[in-house]
């Protein structure tokens, strides 16, 4: 049986995650709207991985289209996004970790247009907004960061 194509593979790459923040970062996602996605938690040999509660809250929540995927042991970010890619199904790969969240609920139907308005472009990067809690707050720091120096990153090879 042929797997279905999607428009966005989101992985979340873990090792040793905090589990109220790996919820948070899932239900960020899966708030996202017109748009078509597949969510991928890639785990680099947690002892705890969280799996089993992170699968009864997506089927809790009528997501199906996941995949788990692990190691065994840690063999670093490079080799768990690189698993995690492998058993993608997406037109494009959007990457984030227990901690981050979608902003807005469009955030993936507006990459996948930019991304489309650009058939040059190979990857893409934007600005984030960083946050603390205050109690059961979550309140941003009004520190917007992104990459400072693009220009290895523009045009031509390696």
């Amino acid at each position: 049986m042929e797997s279905k194509r999607h428009r966005v593979s989101v992985i979340v790459g873990s090792y040793r995650p905090d589990r109220e923040k790996m919820r948070l970062t899932l239900r960020s996602i899966l708030l996202q709207r017109e748009s078509d996605y597949e969510i991928i938690v890639a785990d680099d040999g947690s002892e705890e991985n969280y799996f089993t509660e992170i699968a009864r809250y997506l089927d809790a929540r009528g997501m199906h289209d996941y995949r788990l995927v692990t190691y065994g042991e840690n063999r670093g970010i490079v080799a768990n996004m690189w698993q995690a890619i492998s058993v993608a199904s997406g037109d494009y790969v959007r990457l984030t970790s227990p901690g981050d969240y979608m902003h807005g609920f469009h955030a993936l139907r507006d990459w996948t247009r930019f991304m489309d308005d650009h058939p040059d472009t190979a990857m893409s990067f934007c600005d984030a907004i960083y946050y603390h809690r205050e109690g059961a707050k979550i309140v941003p720091t009004g520190e917007y960061a992104h990459p400072q120096d693009t220009k290895g990153f523009r045009g031509g090879t390696l």
